[in-house]
């Protein structure tokens, strides 16, 4: 994101929630990515209404007429998969209430930040058995950062049969 680092080397990620979010869920947003921020380390979720920064996450949810819940990954300034009244230079990240209840929203702000999913790395047939919804991503796009596969990532999805008869 354009607003750099903090002075404690964090990195700053603005949010700010659309009225399309139900007014009874936004505490809980704001909660978890407090939480996330302290879980992270390396990146803060900076709460800005006022759009003062250039770039930001745009929250969007049950009244916004889209489906599904969904973000895009790493900074896409612009990007609002037709989602309405996306701020200038924001992106949209889609929450509805469904999505709140399984863990999204540190799912979605993962992606957010640049995370794939884990059943989609190049790799992922020496860990699961294959599924459709697995191997997504472009083997030319993959940066191998040598870290393990991980079944019990917040952005797996779940009910994968792992390759070592053992569930997660």
């Amino acid at each position: 994101y354009s607003s750099g680092e903090t002075a404690e080397g964090r990195y700053i990620v603005p949010y700010a929630i659309q009225d399309t979010v139900p007014s009874s869920i936004w505490q809980q947003i704001h909660d978890e990515l407090d939480d996330f921020t302290l879980a992270m380390g390396c990146v803060e979720f900076v709460y800005d209404p006022e759009f003062s920064y250039e770039v930001g996450v745009h929250i969007t949810g049950d009244y916004s007429g889209g489906d599904g819940c969904w973000s895009y990954v790493g900074v896409s300034p612009g990007k609002t998969g037709n989602e309405t009244n996306i701020h200038s230079g924001w992106q949209a990240l889609r929450l509805p209430s469904a999505c709140i209840l399984r863990g999204g929203i540190q799912h979605e702000f993962l992606h957010a930040i640049g995370f794939m999913h884990e059943q989609d790395r190049p790799d992922y047939l020496d860990y699961i058995e294959d599924r459709e919804d697995a191997g997504g991503i472009n083997a030319s796009y993959w940066v191998d950062t040598g870290h393990p596969f991980e079944p019990a990532s917040n952005v797996m999805y779940p009910y994968f049969r792992l390759l070592n008869g053992r569930s997660y």
